[in-house]
């Protein structure tokens, strides 16, 4: 399924996708690990400006800027796709995504660094 989406690239962008069925897959920290490191990857492969991310135990977080013409749909389809061949357990996603323009870049990096605390996971 495709995922239509108005802004591609040009602004700061607040990504959040979740697992399917809301699975708790990055309780476990090295699938977490594994998470990290495949978005590293893709940064590698397709350069664009990561300001922060976090990853929840059924969703992740990713704040970042993409420049023409690399698309949000393919940095998010490399890297979900590098999650899923990581960690072998076959769909590990739901298919959307939700963007959201970020005004104030500082305030959604905050928002980040504040999840896991409002959560629980840690203090």
């Amino acid at each position: 399924m495709t995922q239509r989406h108005p802004i591609q690239h040009g602004k700061i962008m607040l990504i959040t996708t979740n697992t399917w069925k809301n699975a708790s897959l990055f309780e476990d920290s090295d699938r977490a690990h594994r998470a990290v490191q495949s978005l590293y990857n893709t940064r590698s492969l397709y350069p664009f400006r990561l300001f922060g991310f976090v990853v929840m135990y059924d969703h992740c977080h990713v704040l970042l800027y993409i420049d023409h013409p690399i698309t949000t749909a393919r940095i998010m389809h490399t890297w979900k796709s590098y999650v899923s061949h990581a960690l072998g357990l076959g769909r590990i996603w739901q298919s959307r995504y939700h963007i959201r323009i970020v005004k104030n870049p500082n305030g959604a990096l905050t928002y980040l660094h504040k999840n896991p605390v409002v959560a629980g996971y840690c203090k």
